[in-house]
């Protein structure tokens, strides 16, 4: 078994994250958690800008903290966590101690930086969705959304 240390980091860095966002409201953190599932899909369909444009746009980051919806803290969250990573010290960060704003970078990347951006941030939305499901979600929802159901039902193949 090969020892990964970029995916270590990526991993150690994801569960610092979520750790630390477990202590928010509990309709942020199911918003936040769907966000983080929703993310990698729209990437592939969109491209990282086109995404990053929609989180930033829906973050409500114009607005004072305490005006804010639980769904614009959520948004504004995970464009701040994927800016926090791929403009990082992390070897991996395409934009590494880039003092830019994530957006303004991903605009002016040229093709290479631009894919390598793409590829790094699903690479850290897998570890931040995994973390996301074992620690924000709402446990007596996933109670009551379980019953009721077959042994089968929601298995996948």
């Amino acid at each position: 078994m090969t020892h990964d240390p970029l995916a270590r980091r990526r991993s150690e860095k994801a569960l610092t994250v979520i750790e630390a966002y477990a202590s928010r409201p509990s309709k942020e953190r199911s918003r936040y958690a769907a966000y983080v599932k929703a993310t990698p899909a729209m990437i592939r369909r969109q491209g990282l800008g086109q995404t990053l444009a929609v989180l930033l746009s829906r973050s409500g980051k114009q607005k004072e903290n305490n005006k804010r919806t639980d769904e614009e803290k959520a948004y504004g969250a995970l464009y701040d966590h994927l800016q926090a990573w791929l403009c990082g010290d992390a070897p991996s960060a395409p934009f590494r101690g880039d003092a830019r704003k994530l957006m303004t970078c991903v605009a002016t990347a040229d093709q290479k930086n631009y894919v390598a951006a793409q590829s790094e941030a699903g690479l850290y939305l897998e570890w931040l969705k995994k973390f996301a499901n074992a620690f924000l979600q709402d446990k007596d929802k996933d109670k009551d959304e379980g019953k009721g159901k077959g042994k089968d039902e929601g298995a996948t193949s």
